[in-house]
């Protein structure tokens, strides 16, 4: 009988997508299974077209109601699924996969979880490679499963049909863009405005991009953001090389079109994971109260290289608790100065060959 595998992550487009990477290593540990991926509707978008999972299932916000989610947690027991691995451990998940009938249920240990599941893992403290702690407790889900001389990769990644990549190459083409020459995607704000580096900033930012390199520029932002963004490139004087309404209809009609480009510099957001698990350059400016520890994943200096207020200005930052920085946030990043960005973007654009 086909062993069935539900993994659990439910939350943000970033980390439905980095939470990928269990399904992957499962499907090279599990070939024959079936393995299925509970998420948003809002982000399922991060998970289609992916080989390594059968099904998509849907946890809705109406799903969050107890009637609801009792019958929700009834039909995924009606699954009958033999290991359901929760990667994202809120009430939802642990009712789900308490009352899921599997018989492993893994997720990470802390205090009154084994009321929930029956396997509990230590997340891993400090990140011991390159991908970086937020992936690294993800595949120590599935240590208790591993097989003698498995080795992971961490590695997100993004699918995109061969349909699809035509599909970005026309939308870039007919806004006028040359895919004869080096096209770099800007995420001017980030997904939430404690998350985005100011506005003024940025724009010193982008100009000193559009006076000292011939690239073309798209500017990319969310949907909700549209007239900030408009704003943005009026403000710019809308020149000939820069693209704002290159932003897709969807996140994966942004994949489409991120995937033709070469590099990707913004805030740091799901779209700049988007970017990685595209295997496209980034550079990403983090906000002074998010760990860069944690969520610079791959960031090795060269292909993918973050910049931090904690770089030029540790006194600011260390020693202050996580509530503190987010408080001070707006504060903190006006003495993050733009110079400080530009500096160690253009030895990473040299290091890019991008002029």
């Amino acid at each position: 009988m086909k062993l069935k595998i539900l993994v659990i992550q439910q939350k943000r487009i970033g980390d439905v997508l980095l939470g990928t990477v269990i399904c992957n290593q499962l499907r090279k540990m599990y070939p024959d299974a079936q393995i299925d991926y509970m998420v948003y509707a809002f982000t399922r978008e991060m998970a289609e077209n992916n080989p390594n999972i059968d099904n998509i299932v849907i946890f809705n916000d109406s799903d969050r109601k107890v009637g609801n989610l009792l019958k929700f947690a009834w039909k995924i027991r009606k699954a009958k699924y033999d290991i359901v691995i929760d990667a994202y451990t809120k009430m939802d998940s642990w009712v789900t996969t308490r009352l899921s009938g599997a018989k492993k249920r893994i997720s990470y240990k802390k205090f009154g979880r084994g009321l929930y599941y029956n396997i509990l893992v230590d997340k891993h403290s400090r990140p011991a490679s390159i991908a970086g702690p937020v992936i690294e407790e993800r595949l120590a889900l599935l240590e208790p499963l591993k097989k003698d001389n498995f080795k992971f990769d961490p590695h997100p990644r993004l699918y995109l049909t061969e349909e699809e990549k035509e599909d970005g190459k026309q939308l870039l083409l007919e806004a006028g863009v040359d895919l004869t020459r080096k096209v770099i995607v800007t995420g001017v704000y980030g997904s939430v405005e404690n998350k985005t580096y100011p506005e003024d900033y940025m724009l010193e930012v982008i100009r000193h991009l559009i006076e000292n390199y011939s690239a073309q520029i798209i500017l990319n932002y969310f949907p909700n953001q549209k007239e900030a963004a408009t704003a943005f490139a009026e403000k710019l004087g809308n020149p000939e090389n820069v693209f704002p309404g290159l932003t897709g209809k969807s996140l994966r009609e942004l994949a489409k079109i991120v995937t033709h480009t070469d590099a990707y510099i913004g805030n740091d957001c799901g779209h700049t994971n988007l970017a990685k698990a595209l295997e496209i350059p980034t550079f990403t400016i983090f906000s002074p109260f998010i760990s860069r520890e944690s969520w610079g994943i791959f960031d090795d200096g060269k292909k993918n290289l973050s910049v931090h207020l904690n770089d030029f200005k540790p006194e600011l930052i260390q020693g202050k608790p996580y509530k503190l920085l987010k408080t001070e946030s707006s504060d903190l990043y006006r003495d993050f100065l733009p110079e400080m960005v530009i500096g160690k973007l253009d030895t990473y654009l040299q290091g890019l060959n991008i002029s």
